[in-house]
């Protein structure tokens, strides 16, 4: 069995000891650790507090099986993906969407440039008016990494440690991020 927790980090924030809490289901030499077949995949986009997660005297260190960067896409592939011919403007669209995949349909709705000519309009209509959700993200990401004020360890080197995203599991656990929510240009 597969469970699978997003926004782990909000989570943290209802609950801070859930990190202990999985640490304690998750010890070495617990039968149900090794018997059991279940694996825990924690996910967040808040990648600070994700790469705290295994660092340090953090609760959950040594417990991960895997720990995952989810990369973004290089302007190549994201052209790809967007469908976009044009190689300038699948560079602009990569400058503005930082390469994340989540944008193209959460987020600007499937709404592509059509050319050159209509990436200006593209932008008013997708990153520039308020009723778009890509309007507000800027401002979504810049809370997100300070609201997570609970933190697995609070040591120096914890802190330094480079992002990351967690995604764990009931044998040890995996962690992965998000940088499609993650990263601004």
């Amino acid at each position: 069995m597969r469970v699978v927790i997003d926004k782990f980090p909000y989570l943290v924030r209802a609950n801070p000891r859930l990190p202990s809490i999985i640490q304690n289901a998750l010890a070495p030499l617990r039968e149900e650790r090794d018997a059991g077949r279940t694996r825990l995949l924690l996910c967040g986009s808040a990648m600070s507090f994700m790469g705290r997660l295994l660092s340090g005297n953090a609760p959950l260190r040594g417990r991960a099986g895997l720990e995952l960067l989810v990369p973004t896409l290089d302007y190549r592939l994201a052209a790809e993906f967007w469908g976009i011919d044009d190689p300038v403007t699948a560079l602009k669209v990569n400058d503005i969407v930082s390469g994340t995949p989540a944008y193209r349909r959460e987020f600007a709705r499937d709404d592509t440039p059509s050319g050159p000519d209509d990436f200006d309009a593209w932008v008013i209509r997708t990153v520039l008016s308020r009723s778009s959700p890509l309007f507000r993200e800027a401002r979504h990401l810049l809370a997100d990494e300070p609201t997570c004020t609970t933190r697995p360890s609070t040591t120096p080197s914890s802190r330094a440690s480079p992002p990351a995203t967690t995604t764990g599991a009931a044998s040890p656990p995996t962690w992965a991020a998000n940088p499609a929510t993650s990263r601004i240009r």
